[in-house]
Protein backbone atom coordinates (compact mmCIF):
# COMPACT_ATOMS: atom_id res chain seq x y z
CA UNK A 1 0.00 0.00 0.00
CA UNK A 2 1.06 3.24 -0.66
CA UNK A 3 1.49 6.11 1.89
CA UNK A 4 -0.85 8.51 1.94
CA UNK A 5 -0.06 12.46 1.96
CA UNK A 6 -0.15 13.37 5.85
CA UNK A 7 -1.93 16.89 4.32
CA UNK A 8 -4.61 14.45 1.98
CA UNK A 9 -7.34 16.01 3.48
CA UNK A 10 -8.97 12.47 2.21
CA UNK A 11 -6.48 11.06 5.66
CA UNK A 12 -7.19 12.63 8.75
CA UNK A 13 -3.78 13.28 10.76
CA UNK A 14 -2.27 14.46 13.49
CA UNK A 15 1.30 15.72 14.78
CA UNK A 16 1.94 16.26 18.19
CA UNK A 17 4.08 17.46 21.10
CA UNK A 18 4.27 16.70 24.78
CA UNK A 19 6.63 18.72 27.11
CA UNK A 20 7.04 18.58 30.75
CA UNK A 21 9.22 20.39 33.18
CA UNK A 22 8.11 20.66 37.08
CA UNK A 23 9.70 21.70 40.56
CA UNK A 24 6.57 19.24 42.41
CA UNK A 25 6.89 15.92 41.78
CA UNK A 26 2.91 15.29 41.83
CA UNK A 27 2.65 17.56 38.74
CA UNK A 28 5.33 16.03 36.68
CA UNK A 29 4.28 12.19 37.65
CA UNK A 30 0.63 13.47 36.18
CA UNK A 31 1.94 15.51 33.16
CA UNK A 32 3.98 12.09 32.65
CA UNK A 33 1.78 9.93 32.83
CA UNK A 34 -0.59 11.79 30.69
CA UNK A 35 1.77 11.95 28.13
CA UNK A 36 2.51 8.19 28.29
CA UNK A 37 -1.26 7.29 27.90
CA UNK A 38 -1.66 9.90 25.07
CA UNK A 39 1.05 8.34 23.25
CA UNK A 40 0.11 4.65 24.35
CA UNK A 41 -3.15 5.36 23.13
CA UNK A 42 -2.16 6.45 19.98
CA UNK A 43 0.64 3.77 19.49
CA UNK A 44 -2.54 1.41 18.48
CA UNK A 45 -2.44 3.20 15.44
CA UNK A 46 0.19 3.50 13.19
CA UNK A 47 2.83 6.08 13.58
CA UNK A 48 3.09 6.21 9.80
CA UNK A 49 0.76 7.26 6.85
CA UNK A 50 -1.24 3.97 6.95
CA UNK A 51 -5.11 3.72 8.02
CA UNK A 52 -5.04 3.13 12.26
CA UNK A 53 -6.00 -0.56 13.11
CA UNK A 54 -8.63 -1.58 14.83
CA UNK A 55 -8.52 -1.27 18.69
CA UNK A 56 -10.35 -0.80 21.43
CA UNK A 57 -8.88 2.86 22.54
CA UNK A 58 -8.56 3.54 18.96
CA UNK A 59 -12.53 3.27 18.66
CA UNK A 60 -12.67 5.56 21.83
CA UNK A 61 -10.61 7.91 20.36
CA UNK A 62 -12.01 7.81 17.04
CA UNK A 63 -15.02 7.01 16.82
CA UNK A 64 -15.62 4.37 14.29
CA UNK A 65 -13.25 2.12 11.93
CA UNK A 66 -14.33 3.98 8.89
CA UNK A 67 -12.88 7.18 10.36
CA UNK A 68 -9.49 6.64 10.92
CA UNK A 69 -7.35 9.16 12.48
CA UNK A 70 -3.89 8.59 11.90
CA UNK A 71 -0.69 9.55 13.73
CA UNK A 72 1.73 10.55 11.37
CA UNK A 73 4.17 12.47 13.83
CA UNK A 74 5.29 13.07 17.02
CA UNK A 75 7.65 14.58 19.78
CA UNK A 76 8.48 14.85 23.34
CA UNK A 77 10.43 16.69 25.93
CA UNK A 78 10.28 15.02 29.28
CA UNK A 79 12.08 15.41 32.18
CA UNK A 80 15.81 13.65 33.10
CA UNK A 81 16.63 11.93 30.20
CA UNK A 82 13.37 11.75 28.46
CA UNK A 83 14.70 14.18 25.59
CA UNK A 84 13.16 12.42 22.88
CA UNK A 85 10.10 9.57 22.25
CA UNK A 86 13.29 7.32 21.97
CA UNK A 87 15.05 8.01 25.36
CA UNK A 88 11.46 8.42 26.89
CA UNK A 89 10.72 4.83 25.47
CA UNK A 90 14.35 3.57 26.81
CA UNK A 91 13.33 5.14 30.20
CA UNK A 92 10.18 3.20 30.47
CA UNK A 93 11.84 -0.70 29.01
CA UNK A 94 14.77 -0.10 31.73
CA UNK A 95 12.14 1.08 34.41
CA UNK A 96 14.61 3.89 35.35
CA UNK A 97 12.76 7.50 37.15
CA UNK A 98 13.40 10.68 36.35
CA UNK A 99 13.16 12.33 40.26
CA UNK A 100 16.10 13.76 41.20
CA UNK A 101 17.02 16.74 43.42
CA UNK A 102 16.43 20.47 42.88
CA UNK A 103 19.75 21.63 39.75
CA UNK A 104 22.12 24.28 40.57
CA UNK A 105 20.67 27.07 39.33
CA UNK A 106 16.86 26.70 39.83
CA UNK A 107 16.41 27.13 44.00
CA UNK A 108 18.97 26.75 46.78
CA UNK A 109 17.15 23.61 48.36
CA UNK A 110 18.93 23.68 51.53
CA UNK A 111 17.98 27.35 52.52
CA UNK A 112 13.94 26.39 51.85
CA UNK A 113 14.02 22.66 52.57
CA UNK A 114 11.55 21.75 55.79
CA UNK A 115 9.89 18.90 56.44
CA UNK A 116 6.76 20.50 58.16
CA UNK A 117 5.13 22.02 55.30
CA UNK A 118 3.07 24.22 57.29
CA UNK A 119 5.93 26.56 57.83
CA UNK A 120 5.48 29.42 55.50
CA UNK A 121 8.01 30.09 52.18
CA UNK A 122 9.80 26.33 52.82
CA UNK A 123 8.96 23.50 50.21
CA UNK A 124 8.44 19.98 52.17
CA UNK A 125 10.78 18.12 48.98
CA UNK A 126 14.58 18.15 47.95
CA UNK A 127 13.61 17.81 44.57
CA UNK A 128 11.34 16.70 41.47
CA UNK A 129 11.57 16.15 37.85
CA UNK A 130 13.39 18.64 35.71
CA UNK A 131 14.26 18.89 31.67
CA UNK A 132 18.22 18.80 31.79
CA UNK A 133 19.01 21.41 29.59
CA UNK A 134 19.55 25.10 30.44
CA UNK A 135 15.41 26.67 30.23
CA UNK A 136 16.85 29.97 29.24
CA UNK A 137 18.12 28.66 25.79
CA UNK A 138 15.96 29.53 22.98
CA UNK A 139 17.19 29.83 19.44
CA UNK A 140 14.97 33.16 19.16
CA UNK A 141 16.00 34.28 15.59
CA UNK A 142 15.17 31.07 14.36
CA UNK A 143 11.24 31.52 15.33
CA UNK A 144 11.42 35.21 14.05
CA UNK A 145 11.41 36.55 17.57
CA UNK A 146 12.88 39.72 18.96
CA UNK A 147 15.75 39.40 22.11
CA UNK A 148 13.06 41.47 24.14
CA UNK A 149 9.95 39.72 23.12
CA UNK A 150 11.58 36.40 23.52
CA UNK A 151 12.52 37.18 27.32
CA UNK A 152 9.05 38.15 28.26
CA UNK A 153 8.36 34.52 26.29
CA UNK A 154 7.12 31.70 29.09
CA UNK A 155 9.16 28.31 28.72
CA UNK A 156 6.18 26.56 27.49
CA UNK A 157 5.93 28.70 24.76
CA UNK A 158 9.34 28.63 23.92
CA UNK A 159 9.48 24.68 24.28
CA UNK A 160 6.34 24.05 22.07
CA UNK A 161 7.86 25.76 19.36
CA UNK A 162 10.77 23.29 19.36
CA UNK A 163 8.79 20.18 19.96
CA UNK A 164 6.56 21.15 17.29
CA UNK A 165 9.30 21.92 14.51
CA UNK A 166 10.67 18.63 15.91
CA UNK A 167 7.12 16.62 15.80
CA UNK A 168 6.46 18.16 12.42
CA UNK A 169 10.08 16.70 11.31
CA UNK A 170 9.33 13.54 12.36
CA UNK A 171 5.98 13.28 10.18
CA UNK A 172 8.35 14.19 7.59
CA UNK A 173 6.55 17.14 7.01
CA UNK A 174 8.46 20.28 5.63
CA UNK A 175 7.78 23.51 7.22
CA UNK A 176 6.65 24.46 3.86
CA UNK A 177 4.07 22.23 3.23
CA UNK A 178 2.07 22.64 6.06
CA UNK A 179 2.28 26.92 5.76
CA UNK A 180 -0.90 28.32 5.17
CA UNK A 181 -2.74 25.30 5.40
CA UNK A 182 -6.00 24.81 7.44
CA UNK A 183 -4.23 22.56 10.03
CA UNK A 184 -5.52 23.39 13.71
CA UNK A 185 -3.80 23.82 16.78
CA UNK A 186 -4.85 22.41 19.98
CA UNK A 187 -3.37 22.65 23.10
CA UNK A 188 -3.51 21.54 26.96
CA UNK A 189 -2.16 23.31 29.60
CA UNK A 190 -2.19 24.72 33.09
CA UNK A 191 0.01 26.87 35.41
CA UNK A 192 1.33 30.40 35.49
CA UNK A 193 4.59 30.13 37.06
CA UNK A 194 6.58 32.57 35.02
CA UNK A 195 3.54 34.81 34.77
CA UNK A 196 3.96 35.05 38.91
CA UNK A 197 7.76 35.62 38.51
CA UNK A 198 7.99 38.34 35.78
CA UNK A 199 4.75 40.16 37.25
CA UNK A 200 5.56 40.73 40.99
CA UNK A 201 5.45 44.32 40.07
CA UNK A 202 2.54 45.56 38.36
CA UNK A 203 3.70 48.90 37.54
CA UNK A 204 6.31 47.34 35.52
CA UNK A 205 5.40 44.25 33.46
CA UNK A 206 7.34 42.94 30.82
CA UNK A 207 6.90 44.88 27.48
CA UNK A 208 5.28 41.45 25.69
CA UNK A 209 3.39 40.41 28.86
CA UNK A 210 -0.19 40.40 26.96
CA UNK A 211 1.58 37.77 23.74
CA UNK A 212 4.08 35.46 26.08
CA UNK A 213 2.78 34.92 29.77
CA UNK A 214 -0.60 33.62 28.89
CA UNK A 215 -1.76 30.40 28.28
CA UNK A 216 -4.29 31.73 25.93
CA UNK A 217 -1.44 32.59 23.83
CA UNK A 218 0.11 28.75 23.21
CA UNK A 219 -1.77 27.52 20.62
CA UNK A 220 -1.85 30.97 18.78
CA UNK A 221 1.96 30.81 18.92
CA UNK A 222 2.41 27.87 17.01
CA UNK A 223 -0.19 29.07 14.78
CA UNK A 224 1.38 31.90 13.98
CA UNK A 225 5.01 30.58 13.31
CA UNK A 226 3.77 27.94 11.40
CA UNK A 227 1.51 30.08 9.26
CA UNK A 228 -1.42 27.62 10.40
CA UNK A 229 -5.13 28.81 9.38
CA UNK A 230 -7.37 26.13 11.45
CA UNK A 231 -8.67 26.15 14.23
CA UNK A 232 -6.33 27.57 17.42
CA UNK A 233 -7.83 26.89 20.78
CA UNK A 234 -5.94 26.93 24.17
CA UNK A 235 -7.41 24.53 27.01
CA UNK A 236 -7.03 24.83 30.51
CA UNK A 237 -8.81 22.35 32.68
CA UNK A 238 -6.06 21.45 35.26
CA UNK A 239 -4.78 17.72 34.83
CA UNK A 240 -7.00 16.64 31.90
CA UNK A 241 -6.03 19.61 29.94
CA UNK A 242 -4.26 17.46 27.35
CA UNK A 243 -6.34 14.90 27.07
CA UNK A 244 -9.31 17.46 25.98
CA UNK A 245 -7.59 18.85 23.64
CA UNK A 246 -6.62 15.61 21.92
CA UNK A 247 -10.49 15.04 22.30
CA UNK A 248 -11.32 18.21 20.78
CA UNK A 249 -8.54 17.79 18.16
CA UNK A 250 -10.12 14.34 16.96
CA UNK A 251 -13.52 15.91 16.99
CA UNK A 252 -12.51 18.49 14.17
CA UNK A 253 -10.79 16.46 12.07
CA UNK A 254 -14.29 14.18 11.96
CA UNK A 255 -16.43 17.28 11.70
CA UNK A 256 -14.23 18.04 8.49
CA UNK A 257 -13.07 21.69 10.21
CA UNK A 258 -9.73 20.60 9.43
CA UNK A 259 -7.96 17.69 7.55
CA UNK A 260 -4.92 18.22 10.41
CA UNK A 261 -3.77 19.08 13.61
CA UNK A 262 -1.01 19.68 15.94
CA UNK A 263 -1.61 18.45 19.36
CA UNK A 264 0.69 20.02 22.16
CA UNK A 265 0.96 19.30 26.05
CA UNK A 266 3.54 21.70 27.56
CA UNK A 267 3.56 21.65 31.65
CA UNK A 268 6.31 23.93 33.34
CA UNK A 269 6.06 24.66 37.01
Amino acid sequence: MEPTDPLDPSTPSLATAQTSDSGSECSSLLSQELGGQTYTDESRCSLSDEPCSPGPVCDEVDGDDDDPVVVCGFAVRFPGDASSSEEFWKMMLEKRCASGEFPDGRVNIDGFYQKDSSRPNTLPLRGGHFIKEDTAKFDADFFSISPTEAASLDPMQRWLLEVTYSALENAGIPMESVSGTPTGVFTGAFGIDYLIQLCRDVEDPPPYAALGLGISMLANRLSWFFNLRGPSVGMDSACSSTAMALDHACQSLKSGACSTVCIAGPLSN
